[in-house]
């Protein structure tokens, strides 16, 4: 049962099955599958180089704001701009969070974090995350929807998250 969480398990439905739970849990997995193909659709458009730049946002691990650039930290290479960290915040909102006055993750890149740092996908640490824990710790648990206790094993295991544990 443990191994379940490595390999992404949706949600257990025991037997005899029935079909009631059955339809509602399968709706909830179809409507992730779509949510999620829907995010990976979405782009950030940037001027760089003198003309505009479609950026999937899936392809950015996170921001970081320096001297009033953005520097964008991609799956493939670095890009920095000009842009502000408040405007992107709140254009991103849901999929990025603002951790810091400097960093904007992007949630999908999280790896996990503790009550200093946040760990991203790509192996980076970023410190910043001491003054908002709470907010950080309660924002991510609301995403993950693991208060409600279908995520809280996952989130457990994955992200040190004991909210609902």
């Amino acid at each position: 049962m443990y191994d379940a969480f490595d390999v992404g398990a949706f949600q257990y439905l025991v037997k005899p099955v029935d079909e009631q739970k059955f339809a509602e849990v399968f709706g909830r997995a179809a409507g992730q599958i779509a949510s999620e193909a829907e995010q990976r659709k979405k782009k950030l458009v940037i001027q760089y180089g003198g003309e505009g730049k479609a950026i999937p946002l899936n392809d950015i691990y996170y921001m970081e704001s320096r001297n009033h650039n953005i520097i964008l930290y991609l799956k493939d290479g670095n890009i920095e701009y000009y842009a502000k960290i408040g405007d992107l915040e709140e254009e991103l909102a849901g999929q990025f969070y603002r951790i810091h006055r400097g960093y904007l993750i992007n949630l999908f890149h999280m790896e996990g974090y503790d009550k200093t740092e946040v760990r991203m996908a790509n192996g980076d640490k970023l410190n910043g995350l001491a003054g908002c824990h709470f907010a950080f710790h309660s924002k991510f648990c609301w995403e993950h929807d693991c208060r409600s206790g279908e995520w809280a094993a996952d989130c457990k295991n994955r992200y040190g998250c004991f909210c609902a544990v």
